[in-house]
């Protein structure tokens, strides 16, 4: 007797239960232990099951990428939103300094998000640094808001947000580099190049 048809209710929570596996392996183990067979074994299934929901691992990987851009570019609106409301300074600070924390908290999610490109993905369908494309566009926004305002030097948006994303990994690219800093300095460089960032961006004062 032949199995009954998947609802899309049930397809959509099934393909849900294998990206929050596939997602806990990459968090812990990193990308190189991500193969079809580690997470058909977290979500206790077959391998050849997971091509139902997924063509291959790049499709897998694809989907985890645009997962987590529509969940930071709903944090990057409701920024933006906040700094329209309020002081566009302090939430130009809190999103540089998140760029920091999520770099340190999920490096292999960074990676996979800013870092790789799944080989068999078609250019056009994926192009190779969408997300820190996006993620300079959003902080270009908050800096013209800045601009506008006069609490930010005028200069162009997206040159500036070049800038100060550069100076804010600074720290993570240390952190790669072993022997090169350890864990105190790298939270304090981290904290300090966050302040030098906004010292860039902001109008200062004449002595």
């Amino acid at each position: 007797m032949p199995r009954p048809r998947l609802t899309e209710e049930e397809i959509t929570a099934t393909r849900s239960r294998i990206l929050d596996a596939a997602l806990t392996i990459l968090h812990e183990e990193g990308m190189g232990a991500l193969s079809m067979r580690a997470i058909a074994e977290r979500v206790g299934m077959s391998p050849m099951a997971l091509y139902t929901y997924f063509e291959n691992r790049d499709d897998l990987l694809h989907a985890l990428r645009e997962h987590h851009r529509r969940v930071l570019n709903a944090r990057y609106a409701d920024a933006l939103a906040r700094a329209r409301d309020g002081d566009v300074v302090r939430v130009t600070a809190e999103v540089l300094a998140g760029y920091v924390s999520f770099a340190r908290r999920n490096p292999h999610i960074f990676r996979l998000l800013w870092c790789t490109q799944p080989e068999s993905t078609p250019d056009d369908d994926c192009p190779r640094g969408r997300g820190v494309q996006e993620l300079l566009e959003h902080l270009a926004q908050l800096i013209a808001l800045g601009i506008e305002r006069g609490v930010f030097t005028e200069r162009d948006p997206l040159f500036a947000a070049r800038l100060a994303f550069g100076m804010i990994h600074g720290p993570l690219l240390l952190s790669l580099v072993p022997g090169a800093v350890d864990a105190s300095t790298l939270e304090q460089l981290e904290t300090e190049i966050v302040e030098a960032a906004i010292g860039y961006l902001t109008v200062q004062e004449n002595g």
